[in-house]
């Protein structure tokens, strides 16, 4: 998507709030792989958007490569299911 290939090589950034978006799978595999370049972002808000197991593991896989990360919120998703 165009906003994580943004996200990726974003310098400026440091909060991304995408709370209530569909974003689904497709979306949250997406950030996940920018997520893996960005030095920037501190705090991600993913709540409400629709993101399953499958999602929740594209974003774990990810994790190990991001050094600035400090929070991550997926409250309301149903990654469970």
């Amino acid at each position: 998507t165009a906003l994580a290939a943004a996200l990726q090589h974003n310098t400026a950034l440091t909060r991304l709030d995408l709370f209530n978006n569909e974003i689904g799978t497709e979306g949250t595999t997406a950030i996940a792989n920018a997520l893996r370049h960005n030095e920037t972002v501190t705090e991600v808000n993913l709540a409400s958007c629709n993101i399953a197991a499958q999602g929740a593991m594209a974003l774990a896989s990810a994790l190990p490569d991001n050094v600035t990360l400090e929070v991550l919120c997926l409250d309301g998703n149903p990654i469970a299911d």
